[in-house]
């Protein structure tokens, strides 16, 4: 996929939705390497922070990163400790009006690409990043209890492509923080497969990940070529070979 070269007509951006209903598996991590890649590849793109604990934001604040980050969380800040309740009920009029006023305005956005780092459970924000991505990487690490949170995050993807006229969006789960010397490290790719989506490149679990944030840059830019940059270059080339799908 080529950086697209702007005209009197504006194509519409790239929506990339990083998306797991658990905390703790590299959302943040996945969202601003692979955009920050895919600014050093020489496209236009932005992170949409929509988790009100604001991670990605915080790693933008030294100023260091090739990609800007919008803080647009959607949801309450109380939301997450009532959200098993809410998922059952329909959204207001009110949360409804703000979800569409939310979903236009990154879907108007001016870049090539955009990266919602959702928020860590099923809120306003994860169900409306999903609605309008046309790629959904769901961070999965090799623990019981991530493996078993990825089946309602592919709900919530088949819900979307149940709705879209498109059909989309299409989804990548991607193995992430692996330790290929546990037993479960090493078969990831294999009991992720089992979820019938695409498995992507993994990124292991690596110290250069967590010292890059504390920098406030990312992995190609912290520690060039190092094992932990070749693979956030490997989900990039993944990622650009499937949005070719989806291509106008």
């Amino acid at each position: 996929m080529k950086r697209k070269q702007r005209t009197g007509q504006r194509d519409m951006a790239r929506i990339i939705a990083v998306a797991n209903l658990k905390g703790g598996v590299g959302k943040s991590t996945i969202s601003v390497n692979l955009a920050s890649a895919l600014a050093a590849h020489g496209f236009e793109t932005a992170i949409v922070d929509a988790d009100t604990q604001g991670t990605s934001a915080f790693w933008e604040m030294a100023g260091k990163l090739p990609t800007m980050v919008r803080a647009m969380p959607l949801d309450d800040r109380a939301e997450g400790s009532g959200f098993l309740t809410r998922i059952f009920q329909s959204e207001s009029a009110k949360e409804q009006g703000r979800a569409n006023a939310w979903k236009k305005a990154i879907k108007d956005s001016q870049e090539d690409f955009i990266v919602i780092d959702c928020p860590p459970h099923v809120g306003l924000a994860t169900k409306a990043a999903i609605a309008i991505a046309n790629l959904v990487l769901v961070p999965v690490t090799a623990s019981t209890a991530d493996v078993a949170a990825t089946a309602p995050a592919l709900q919530l993807v088949a819900e979307a492509r149940r709705m879209r006229k498109d059909k989309g969006p299409l989804a990548l789960l991607i193995p992430s923080k692996i330790d290929r010397s546990t037993a479960t490290g090493m078969n990831i790719e294999t009991i992720l497969k089992r979820f019938g989506e695409p498995v992507g490149p993994a990124l292991c679990q690596r110290v250069v990940f967590a010292d890059s944030i504390a920098f406030g840059r990312w992995v190609g830019d912290y520690a060039a070529n190092s094992p932990a940059h070749r693979e956030v270059e490997a989900l990039t080339a993944e990622t650009l070979n499937i949005l070719k799908k989806v291509s106008g």
